[in-house]
Parts: structure tokens; C-alpha cells; sequence
């Protein structure tokens, strides 16, 4: 295969995640009564040691307006705390609560328990997965507009 055949395998491999995503993982995010924006945004908060509101819309690559209603409607859930920083009100850093760090060990869990169930996923198939998305991940980094 050259370059190009090999990109069009990617993007349709690409496209059917698309759709495989909310079908598998729907239930499950849908089941605690959120969505799925709203969950990355808490695993990105848990991922992340000093997280704040421009570090959020950074890695999940949304505007400011769409991560505070995000992040005004996950506080009023009692998920996340909001603090604006003493010296720089501008900066909002977020933490967890206990009820969202609950809510995540739950997500979690029923996704593990989702891949014991099934036979085919097996550790090697789960390394070479890991191994390809990571390269996967390198790759899209190494184009300027993706730094």
C-alpha cells in the first residue's frame, strides 16, 4: 500500500469509531445521567494535576463560553468545584468532588466490566490497540496544525 491508501484505511477506521462510540459508550455515560462532553471534561480535570478552565478548552479543543457552561452545569451537579484564582480572576481552576470522582470510579468500572465480558478483547489485542493509538496520536501531532 502506499501513503494515500493507507490514509483512506485510517479515516474509515477513524469514521466507524465515530459510530461505534455512542453506541458501546452511550449506555454507559447515559446511565449516570450525563453525556459525553461532559464526562471528558471530567476525566480531564482527574488527568490533569493543576487543571483550569483554559487548560480544559485546550485538550478538549472546545471555546471558553462552551467549557464554563460545561463546567456551571457539572457544579451545579456537585461533580466539579469552580475557583477563580486570587491574584488573576480570569483563571478558574477546577477540582473533582467526591460525588465526581464517584461518578468516574462508576463510568469505569462498567467499562471494565464491559470488556471482561468479551472474549475477543484480550491483553495482546488491548497492547496492540494501545500501541496503535498512541502512534496514532504521534502521528496527528507531527502535522504543524495539530501542535
Amino acid at each position: 500500500m502506499d501513503k494515500r491508501e493507507y490514509i483512506k484505511e485510517i479515516l474509515e477506521i477513524i469514521h466507524s469509531l465515530q459510530q461505534y462510540f455512542p453506541k458501546i459508550f452511550g449506555p454507559i455515560i447515559e446511565s449516570e445521567g450525563l453525556n459525553t462532553m461532559q464526562i471528558f471534561l471530567l476525566f480531564n480535570i482527574r488527568w490533569n494535576r493543576y487543571p483550569n478552565v483554559g487548560v480544559i478548552c485546550k485538550n478538549m479543543n472546545i471555546n471558553q463560553g462552551n467549557a464554563s457552561i460545561l463546567c456551571k452545569k457539572l457544579e451545579q451537579m456537585g461533580y466539579i468545584i469552580r475557583k477563580r484564582d486570587n491574584d488573576d480572576e480570569r483563571i478558574v481552576s477546577l477540582s473533582l468532588t467526591e460525588e465526581g470522582n464517584k461518578i468516574l470510579d462508576n463510568i469505569n468500572e462498567k467499562l471494565y466490566n464491559l470488556i471482561d465480558r468479551n472474549n475477543y478483547i484480550t491483553i495482546e489485542k488491548l497492547d496492540v490497540i494501545l500501541n496503535g493509538f498512541s502512534e496514532l496520536k504521534h502521528a496527528m501531532k507531527s502535522f504543524s496544525v495539530v501542535k
